[in-house]
């Protein structure tokens, strides 16, 4: 099984939409399709080959760029010693 999922450059990435293309059944020609023509952003959040960020720049960023989440969690983390009524606060 192949994956278009890469932080890496793919070694054929032409060559693997073209058999996509080609050979794949009808869901697989569906959302090649899709990624390619109904929504440009989406192949280029799954494949980096399809960014314009050069990979060091992809790789020098976190995982994750929801801060908000992050700090929701620490706080529910650090409240859950404290009493109910400073929890509230």
């Amino acid at each position: 099984m192949m994956s278009l999922a890469s932080a890496e450059p793919l070694a054929d990435l032409p060559g693997i939409l073209d058999l996509l293309r080609r050979e794949g059944r009808k869901k697989g020609k569906d959302w090649l399709k899709d990624k390619l023509v109904a929504d440009e952003f989406a192949l280029t959040g799954i494949c980096h080959q399809m960014r314009l960020i050069p990979v060091e720049n992809w790789k020098a960023g976190p995982n994750t760029t929801n801060r908000n989440e992050q700090a929701h969690r620490d706080a529910n983390r650090d409240g859950i010693w404290l009493s109910f009524f400073a929890g509230i606060m």
